[in-house]
């Protein structure tokens, strides 16, 4: 099969996974407080500009009652919705969604080019057409919550890394990295794991592997200088220093009263494993076969890929009452692309035990086995989070819902 053929293809799952999200974009009944809250924020600063900032700052930190909800520092993501009010005219929710819509399907478009660049088309494949119909991804491109931006920029943050290891082009995509990872801190407050993930994989592989300490600085200083850019530009939108430090101290002091993550986002760690299982149970299997064959094989790129949701999985844990499948957006490309590697080992491992004609049989079976996952992967949704109107991805409320998990 050409070069174009296969790309061909690979664009249809792109298209296709971009429709999948639209089917249920407008039905959505119930807004989470989460939603609501970055919509207030949005629309103040749709009004005031940037400047709204720090009446909004000045205000979450005098109101306890707001403390366990979305700050109003995440501007990376506050002013892209303010924006969406102001292209589409919605002044609701559906400003926030139909933006996370956007960024769910560029998501898509990054998947299916990483994988072009890095790996085989088999892998990306396999990868885009788990991604384009998988459980979590279709509910956040229909919520106005800033996780499937935070997807994107995870995505972005591991495509910039690979490529720094692997491109004669290490300075501007070392750079690249640094902004990506920058921009991150505007984002979300969990994002520094993320950046900081990505930053030592990075360390570690000019120092240890290749004994560049000249790029390795290069690494850490830029990264420094964009860390030191976004704090004086948050500290300057908040009216100092002191206020944004607030913003995160009483954010933490919350984290163990909060009703809600007290509610669904705690307990058992069986549970919250078992939801991955639950939701995209192919996909799961892949990306633990895809993780032990990259960590057996030694190379770096897979090895990173396959480490950084284990890393964040293993935070999620460690982190009180965060136990929700959308805190883990960051990593959902890395778990595709890993699932896609480990379809393609199962395939290498049938060519080599079985004869040609029983791995013509096997090829086959295995594509369509891929193929009725997605499907069914789709049912799921609409079961679970359509018809059910499940309302959040918290581990809980998953086990509310289908009565499997324990």
């Amino acid at each position: 099969m050409g070069r174009r053929i296969q790309a061909c293809l690979l664009a249809f799952l792109v298209v296709a996974g971009a429709a999948a999200r639209l089917v249920h974009e407008g039905d959505l009944h119930n807004r989470t407080p989460d939603e609501r809250v970055y919509t207030t924020n949005a629309k103040v600063i749709a009004d005031q500009g940037l400047p709204g900032v720090r009446r909004l700052v000045a205000q979450h930190n005098a109101t306890p009652g707001e403390w366990i909800y979305p700050e109003p520092t995440r501007i990376g993501y506050l002013l892209p919705v303010a924006w969406s009010m102001k292209l589409t005219g919605y002044r609701d929710e559906r400003a926030g969604s139909w933006l996370s819509w956007l960024f769910s399907v560029l998501s898509l478009g990054l998947l299916g080019w990483t994988g072009w660049r890095l790996f085989n088309p088999s892998i990306t494949g396999a990868a885009l057409l788990l991604a384009a119909f998988c459980v979590p991804d279709l509910v956040l491109a229909r919520r106005a919550w800033q996780d499937s931006a935070m997807e994107l920029i995870g995505l972005t943050m591991a495509y910039c890394a690979c490529e720094a290891l692997l491109s004669p082009k290490r300075p501007a995509w070392l750079a690249a990295f640094s902004i990506t990872g920058g921009y991150s801190l505007l984002v979300k407050d969990s994002s520094p794991g993320v950046f900081g993930f990505w930053l030592l994989w990075l360390a570690w592989a000019l120092i240890v592997r290749e004994k560049n300490w000249r790029d390795a600085i290069r690494l850490t200083a830029l990264a420094a200088a964009a860390t030191a850019a976004v704090l004086i530009v948050l500290a300057a939108l908040c009216g100092g220093f002191k206020p944004l430090l607030d913003v995160y101290v009483l954010t933490g002091r919350a984290i163990g009263t909060n009703p809600y993550a007290v509610e669904y986002q705690s307990g058992s760690w069986i549970r919250f494993f078992s939801t991955f299982f639950t939701l995209s149970p192919v996909t799961t299997c892949l990306f633990l076969v895809g993780a032990v064959a990259a960590v057996r094989r030694g190379q770096p790129v897979l090895t990173g890929l396959a480490a950084f949701p284990l890393f964040l999985l293993a935070s999620a844990l460690v982190v009180p009452n965060s136990q929700n499948v959308r805190y883990l957006s960051p990593v959902y490309g890395s778990v595709y692309l890993v699932a896609g590697y480990g379809f393609w080992w199962t395939m290498q491992r049938a060519r080599q035990l079985l004869s040609p004609t029983a791995f013509r049989f096997a090829s086959v079976t295995l594509f369509a086995a891929l193929i009725v996952a997605a499907v069914q992967d789709w049912r799921e949704f609409e079961r679970i989070f359509v018809t059910d109107e499940t309302a959040d991805l918290s581990a809980k409320m998953i086990a509310d819902s289908t009565g499997r998990l324990p």
